[in-house]
């Protein structure tokens, strides 16, 4: 008999641990969300300062890759949204981008139609 009220004593123990590790866990994630969102808050700051044509106000977290997004604003008025990872390579909207980078390729076929013709030249 009094071996059954240990393993019951036990049992409730147990029970009442269990409990308050799931309200210990649950009150870390809380604490996690919110360091979370205060390291995202002092990210956004930094960016801004870092990068003139971005907002900080339009900062999100993308849950499928798992990154922060923010918006940035070209020359022409648009936007753009772009992952803060890759803020230092992108300076324009799509648009913009792929109109420089036509004018670059331009620019680069005629060098090398020139070096060809100056050198057909001299041979």
């Amino acid at each position: 008999m009094a071996r059954r009220l240990l393993e019951k004593e036990k049992r409730q123990e147990h029970e009442t641990k269990g409990d308050k590790v799931e309200q210990e866990t649950k009150k870390t994630d809380e604490q996690k969300a919110q360091e979370h969102k205060a390291k995202a808050e002092t990210r956004a700051k930094e960016n801004a300062k870092r990068y003139e044509n971005t907002n900080p106000d339009t900062l999100k977290w993308d849950e499928n890759s798992k990154k922060y997004s923010v918006e940035l604003k070209c020359e022409c008025g648009e936007t753009r949204r772009v992952f803060t990872s890759d803020l230092f390579q992108v300076k324009q909207c799509v648009e913009c981008t792929n109109k420089a980078r036509a004018e670059r390729r331009k620019q680069k076929r005629a060098e090398k139609k020139a070096l060809k013709l100056e050198e057909g030249g001299k041979v």
